[in-house]
């Protein structure tokens, strides 16, 4: 039979398992309350994701962070340009992150100026698609008046009278000489955005475009001179409560027929886009 071993050692081995014990127990305990030791850093990192979520949350639900599209209905693209389509975005382009969506849908890429515009290359005139007489600009001034209008003969092929507002400048205009048909995305900033390779015909159809509202809007004279074929680095509505608006519809427009937007053009729609949150 072996000695037993002496008082000192036994009291040591009980010490030991008394200790082991409680580092155990002390584990279980941490483990379980996040808010001890290292479970506090954990409980910060949730705390920050939850936070960090919550922000993002209310950014994309903001106003600013809406499409541009306005909500009025249009439709499907109609023409695609297959030049503007193969462009490369600048490498100092923003990105879209944080910004309108609409935006997002634009390649951004220098103009092509190497290709002379010509008016003609969108065709003679206005059209009558329909042929009812009434061609696109009768088209335009008898679905934007907010008045009866009238006609300069019986055949009624012609606008006469009516009451327009101006959409960029709020001016109120009663005769049809003093109001004009502006393109939106007028047809020489079109052409070196990329229309410079459709077919006569695909110009000819943007040119006369009833699908979307914002496309064609009757403006006075004074307006579609002053803007000429600016896009908005070189022009903006005199309205600023407008900016917002004009910038959804030159940005819808643009990716509908996919054309391409210069860096300055691009800048001063992320300018006027973030009036939508004002």
């Amino acid at each position: 039979m072996s000695a037993r071993p002496p008082f000192w050692r036994r009291q040591w081995f009980a010490a030991l398992g008394i200790a082991l014990v409680l580092v155990v127990v002390l584990a279980v305990a941490a483990r379980a309350n996040p808010t001890s030791a290292g479970g506090a850093s954990v409980s910060a990192w949730a705390s920050a994701v939850t936070t960090t979520g919550t922000v993002r949350a209310t950014i994309e639900s903001s106003p600013a962070a809406a499409s541009l599209t306005p909500t009025k209905s249009e439709s499907p693209i109609v023409v695609t340009s297959t030049a503007a389509q193969q462009s490369t975005p600048s490498s100092s382009a923003p990105t879209s992150t944080g910004l309108p969506g609409g935006l997002s849908q634009l390649v951004v890429a220098p103009q092509d100026t190497a290709q002379v515009y010509v008016r003609a290359s969108f065709g003679d005139g206005w059209i009558d698609a329909d042929h009812d007489c009434q061609d696109t600009r009768a088209e335009v001034l008898i679905s934007e008046s907010t008045a009866p209008v009238t006609f300069t003969t019986s055949s009624n092929c012609t606008v006469a009278t009516g009451r327009w507002v101006d959409p960029w400048s709020g001016v109120v205009v009663t005769s049809a000489t003093q109001v004009q048909i502006d393109h939106d995305v007028p047809l020489a900033e079109a052409w070196r955005s990329g229309a410079w390779a459709w077919t006569t015909a695909q110009r000819i159809a943007y040119a006369n475009d009833l699908s979307y509202t914002w496309h064609l809007n009757a403006v006075t004279n004074s307006q579609n001179t002053s803007k000429s074929d600016s896009d908005p680095a070189r022009w903006k509505p005199p309205l600023q409560s407008t900016w917002c608006l004009y910038a959804r519809a030159w940005t819808t427009i643009k990716a509908k027929y996919g054309l391409t937007a210069d860096q300055a053009e691009w800048d001063a729609l992320v300018t006027m886009a973030r009036t939508c949150a004002a």
